[in-house]
């Protein structure tokens, strides 16, 4: 796949900074077991309309929900992170006051195309 680099910055681009700081900590843990997360919501969004008036308040990606206890076994090796499951399909992962959730596919959007665009920071 193509990566995009992201070349955006939003209303609150101090928090969102914060964002970042924690999706690269998780991307790596994404990475490190092949899950490759799709982002959506109102990152998606602002990516693809580059409107700098909205803020991003978290970051909302999906993947499949059996790797959850994946995700969880690498943030417990991680003092600084800590995670909240839902009883709604999702995994909300924190640092301090930063929040990025990750959702089930399977749950919020079956049947999505497989052609993604890959998206990486410059």
């Amino acid at each position: 796949m193509n990566m995009q680099k992201i070349f955006y910055k939003p209303k609150n681009s101090d928090y969102f900074e914060k964002l970042l700081s924690l999706s690269k900590v998780l991307f790596e843990i994404c990475e490190k077991h092949n899950i490759k997360p799709i982002v959506y919501g109102s990152l998606a969004y602002a990516f693809f309309t580059q409107d700098e008036k909205i803020e991003i308040n978290d970051i909302d990606l999906l993947i499949p929900e059996e790797v959850f206890p994946i995700i969880i076994e690498e943030i417990k090796k991680q003092k600084e992170l800590s995670y909240q499951e839902t009883d709604y399909n999702s995994l909300k992962v924190f640092q301090k006051d930063v929040k990025i959730t990750f959702d089930s596919i399977k749950h919020y959007y079956s049947g999505l195309p497989e052609n993604y665009i890959e998206i990486g920071r410059a």
